[in-house]
């Protein structure tokens, strides 16, 4: 597997370095972990992340699929959204973001990988 770049937006703390750990164990750099979109524009342009995992309920005033929004503007990376939401409206907005997925909470983390090597490699 070539080695690719993660970018982790997720407020929760344990399951931020849970996933980090499941990159690392898998050869994926994590360059940065942020807990609301605040920075997530100007870490896009400067580390050149191959994948972002986007939690829905983030920390700051927009949530994780207005963020998706604002990268959609300078960006196509692909995003993984993680979410325990699954009503109809939010499942609906992540489907407009082109170049996503939607994984729902409780996920495997073979599932996280799975689709991450079949979307990038």
């Amino acid at each position: 597997m070539k080695e690719l770049k993660a970018l982790i937006v997720e407020d929760d703390l344990v399951s931020s370095r849970i996933l980090e750990l499941i990159f690392k164990k898998n050869e994926i750099t994590t360059v940065a972990n942020l807990s609301s979109a605040d920075q997530i524009l100007e870490l896009i342009s400067s580390h050149a992340p191959d994948f972002i995992i986007m939690d829905v309920m983030i920390e700051g005033d927009i949530d994780g699929v207005e963020a998706a929004e604002k990268i959609r503007q300078i960006s196509n990376v692909f995003i993984m959204f993680l979410t325990g939401q699954e009503d109809p409206n939010t499942v609906s907005r992540i489907g407009r973001i082109s170049n996503s997925q939607l994984i729902l909470k409780p996920y495997l983390h073979r599932e996280i990988i799975a689709t991450i090597k079949s979307e990038l490699l």
